[in-house]
């Protein structure tokens, strides 16, 4: 498993997509880019105060933060999901 572990790769270039493939508590997430880095994602706090669906196999858009690459922000759930 890679982890994103410098900025200049994902910080400037805003969000990425990717495929969730596990499910944590709190509203986190495994998530892998399709360039096959792994992420630690969660959801925004509006996003989890109401009922948000994402399961394994969804694809969403993730946001990498800055200070810390290998976590990032789930900005949007995909349409489609990959199976």
């Amino acid at each position: 498993m890679q982890e994103a572990n410098h900025t200049g790769q994902y910080g400037a270039q805003g969000a990425l997509e990717a495929i969730v493939e596990e499910a944590l508590p709190r509203a986190m997430f495994r998530v892998r880019t399709e360039d096959g880095f792994s992420l630690l994602a969660s959801l925004p706090i509006q996003a989890s105060q109401v009922i948000v669906r994402i399961l394994p196999g969804d694809r969403v858009l993730v946001r990498p933060m800055e200070r810390n690459p290998s976590r990032g922000r789930i900005e949007k759930k995909l349409s489609h999901r990959k199976r």
